[in-house]
């Protein structure tokens, strides 16, 4: 359990008596998972410490502890708050084979380093309910997710499938040349095995249609050597990384090669991408129908469902699915429905939390923790202990939470929270803030270098959530996330001679950078804010390679085809922001369409 960065300076004497709990919680983790395995202080804190949080992380920490050790006694006392392994561990102590096939899955998606996660699977395989076949399909998983180490952990699971790390490194390693050289012979499953994960880290470091089209053609040459399952498998992330590199048809084709049944998640996604690059709008409707659970529910397949029902021309039914997008969403699918169906109005309303409510929860341990944490910089405890909070409460303790951590200057525990209330009963201010400390420079900069400032805080919205010292893992700085050779190259062009990289974590110069950036592109681009917020995450020369490969093609298709995850969803938020800023700033009835077009 990782809490509060080891190289981070220590906090204010205030802030370290807040966050106590927290301290005392990432100490006893370390005692228990230490050399001398002492769990006495984890018994401690889950039975009394004054947080809520810590107390229920302290006993989910506790049981998976009691669990390895098989201390089954005490662990009835916080079963309750046993992970995915520990419940395994249980059901394997009690041979229950229900519980045990229920809880294996979940346990083998774990993390493979967790202490309790590797000595529940290693339980489970010894006895007999962990098939090498399932372990496989977990490395192939991993090494999807370029997580090679983690893979090489589970190569202790298999039974009759033995492999060493050694042979997967190589099957890493000389991928390409393993899949499309001289014939390899696949005497056993665990050749198949191999060729596999060979076939897909090739496919994942394919940069190009035509290399992607290689590695397709060599599979296919051993295709009828592998077993059935082990191809089924395996072909639908060929598809994936087929579209990634766009390259619609070959895609179309590897997905095609497997049922729609065997592919995951990611891999009906981007068939939907795929048949929507094609134009083949009943596949769309094919492949929607087909994802399960949460996924069917998001809003981009609920948007790209309706909008494929009105291409086939079956007008009703798409407009009550298009209606249903407009109704339970208020995003970039939600704005765009709204449009499409006229008539609907998004949600502005200003909701202002019960003076009584905020007085209590500015008492709470919890929030004083989770917001003290969050100014200092400590992202990540401080969410993990906002997400619980938001379980626990209802809306009108949510969105006093909201307005108390802006109060505190943390918005993105503000932001956070107002997103967390469906729109129509949420705070479109606290959604959407226009904080007075930044009030001034922002609306200076973008009236000076031209730029509509509801772009400007759409991007600072984005990039920081109003964190003006904020300092990403690649180095970008300040409230508009500029990196520093982009600063430098517009310091220099625009003749900024008080720039310096200690000030970028300065509000008015980071702004000054980062808008005069904006303006930039803004010009280069002819007021295209798609393009712009897609070089903006991405770079111009991605956006240039991406825009060579589609000439021709809707905008908004493009859009949802843009191949790197992040830029993709950064360019939707985005594009949502300005218009829910526009609202807020006065604009006349702002609408998505002329941002999505390019003519705003």
């Amino acid at each position: 359990m990782a809490l509060l960065g080891a190289s981070a300076p220590p906090p204010a004497a205030a802030d370290r008596a807040t966050i106590r709990p927290v301290l005392l919680l990432q100490d006893a983790v370390r005692l228990a998972d230490g050399r001398r395995q002492d769990a006495g202080m984890l018994r401690e804190l889950a039975a009394g410490s004054p947080s809520a949080w810590v107390r229920h992380e302290a006993a989910r920490e506790l049981a998976d502890y009691l669990a390895r050790r098989g201390e089954w006694s005490e662990y009835q006392g916080v079963a309750g708050h046993a992970s995915a392994c520990g419940l395994l561990l249980r059901a394997l102590y009690e041979g229950n084979r229900e519980r045990i096939a229920a809880a294996t899955g979940p346990a083998l998606l774990g993390d493979p380093r967790d202490q309790t996660c590797l000595a529940a699977l290693q339980r489970a395989s010894a006895a007999g309910f962990l098939s090498d076949r399932d372990v496989w399909r977990r490395i192939r998983g991993l090494i999807e997710e370029r997580k090679t180490r983690d893979a090489q952990r589970l190569l202790g699971l298999l039974k009759e499938d033995r492999a060493s790390a050694a042979t997967l490194r190589n099957a890493v390693n000389n991928a390409t040349s393993r899949l499309l050289g001289p014939r390899i012979e696949l005497r056993q499953r665990v050749d198949q095995e191999l060729l596999a994960v060979s076939a897909l880290v090739a496919a994942i470091y394919s940069r190009s249609p035509k290399k992607i089209g290689q590695v397709s053609a060599g599979l296919a040459e051993y295709a009828p050597r592998l077993d059935a399952d082990l191809a089924a498998h395996l072909w639908p992330y060929i598809g994936k990384w087929h579209a990634l590199n766009f390259s619609y048809a070959g895609a179309m084709d590897a997905f095609g090669r497997a049922p729609l049944a065997e592919h995951g998640r990611y891999a009906l996604a981007w068939r939907t991408r795929a048949a929507l690059r094609l134009g083949d709008w009943d596949e769309v409707v094919r492949t929607i129908e087909t994802m399960q659970g949460e996924q069917r529910t998001l809003s981009a397949w609920r948007y790209w469902h309706a909008q494929a029902h009105h291409e086939l021309g079956s007008r009703q039914r798409a407009r009550r699915l298009m209606l249903g997008v407009a109704r339970d969403f208020d995003d970039y699918y939600g704005l765009l429905a709204k449009e499409s169906v006229g008539g609907m109005q998004v949600a502005t309303a200003t909701r202002r939390p019960r003076a009584a409510l905020m007085d209590k929860l500015r008492d709470d341990v919890d929030v004083r923790m989770a917001i003290a944490l969050g100014r200092d910089g400590k992202t990540v405890e401080a969410r993990k202990i906002w997400k619980f909070l938001l379980r626990r409460l209802g809306d009108p303790e949510v969105l006093a939470l909201a307005a108390l951590a802006a109060e505190e200057g943390w918005y993105l525990g503000s932001i956070n929270a107002a997103d967390a209330v469906k729109a129509d009963a949420s705070d479109h201010e606290q959604r959407f803030p226009t904080p007075a400390a930044f009030a001034a420079a922002v609306a200076d900069r973008a009236a000076k270098d031209g730029v509509p400032p509801e772009l400007v805080y759409a991007i600072i919205r984005q990039e920081s959530r109003f964190n003006a010292k904020a300092v990403s893992s690649a180095g970008a700085r300040g409230l508009m996330q500029v990196m520093p050779r982009t600063a430098r190259l517009v310091a220099n062009k625009h003749k900024f001679t008080r720039y310096s990289l200690p000030r970028l974590t300065l509000i008015e110069p980071n702004v000054t950078i980062g808008v005069r950036y904006m303006a930039d592109l803004y010009k280069n681009y002819g007021g295209d804010f798609v393009r712009l917020s897609a070089a903006y995450n991405a770079g111009p020369t991605n956006l240039r390679r991406w825009l060579r490969r589609s000439e021709g093609v809707d905008r908004k298709v493009f859009i949802e085809t843009i191949p790197f995850t992040e830029t993709r969803l950064y360019v939707k938020f985005v594009l949502a922001n300005a218009v829910h800023y526009a609202w807020r700033l006065g604009r006349d009835e702002p609408r998505l369409a002329p941002l999505v077009a390019g003519s705003y």
